[in-house]
């Protein structure tokens, strides 16, 4: 399938749904798919990728449309993150707290319990969590910036 008919079927979904989770999905694929159209892909690559929405069967009506096409879009992200090494806007930047504010709680309860922390354990842990954020956006952001440098950043909203 076309990238073109692609989103013009997101177009038509899009347009007909009534639903704002629905019309957030649409949305997101005709972002990705209009931003890999304008980017300057090789043949090879936009055959890839129109061979991939092919699996998605995306012409089919579906009785659960929401569940199947949030479902197939991260299979679509995962599968640009995989083969081209595309990444959406902000990714390392989550991954930075989530992995941040994971360290942050382990060294904040061992530090609010070795310190004696007026709270104890859970002065610590908020302590640890908030500075454990921090560096983790902070480092997340500096690779976002890289990645955008390198152009392996897709847009997700219009």
């Amino acid at each position: 399938m076309k990238l073109e008919t692609a989103i013009e079927i997101f177009n038509k979904l899009e347009s007909r749904s009534d639903s704002k989770r629905e019309k957030k999905v649409y949305n997101t694929y005709i972002a990705i798919l209009s931003d890999l159209k304008a980017r300057n892909l090789t043949s090879e690559e936009v055959d890839k990728i129109e061979k991939k929405l092919d699996g998605f069967d995306l012409d089919q009506s579906y009785q659960q449309k929401l569940r199947y096409f949030k479902k197939n879009l991260e299979l679509f992200k995962s599968y640009l993150k995989d083969a081209f090494s595309l990444t959406p806007e902000g990714y390392y930047k989550g991954i930075g707290i989530a992995i941040g504010m994971m360290f942050g709680l382990i060294f904040g309860t061992s530090l609010g319990t070795a310190f004696g922390l007026s709270s104890g354990v859970s002065s610590g842990l908020g302590l640890g969590m908030m500075a454990g954020m921090i560096i983790g956006m902070m480092i997340g952001q500096a690779k976002d910036a890289e990645a955008v440098k390198e152009g392996r950043v897709y847009s997700v909203s219009l």
